[in-house]
């Protein structure tokens, strides 16, 4: 038992730094975004695509944390990390 708490808790951890991580890295690349995306070059259509993969493997990522902190029974590691993070 004192085992399934432990890792429960370091699951629970480890999404609280990953959503932490995802924060920092939406703010960072609003940031880029508006420096970088005003211009009409190939460089500028292979970025913006880059960023849209990105921003959409972030948006699996918060839906699978939303999901573990709603079902909160079990840790699903496996399951956020597979979402674009490996």
């Amino acid at each position: 038992m004192l085992k399934f708490v432990i890792s429960e808790k370091q699951c629970f951890e480890s999404t609280i730094h990953g959503l932490e991580a995802v924060s920092s890295m939406i703010a960072r690349y609003a940031a880029v975004e508006n420096l970088y995306l005003h211009q009409d070059s190939l460089v500028y259509k292979e970025f913006h695509n880059k960023l849209i993969n990105l921003y959409a493997c972030i948006l699996k990522f918060l839906a699978t944390c939303v999901s573990y902190f709603k079902q909160h029974t079990s840790c699903k590691s496996e399951k956020i990390s597979e979402h674009c993070w490996t």
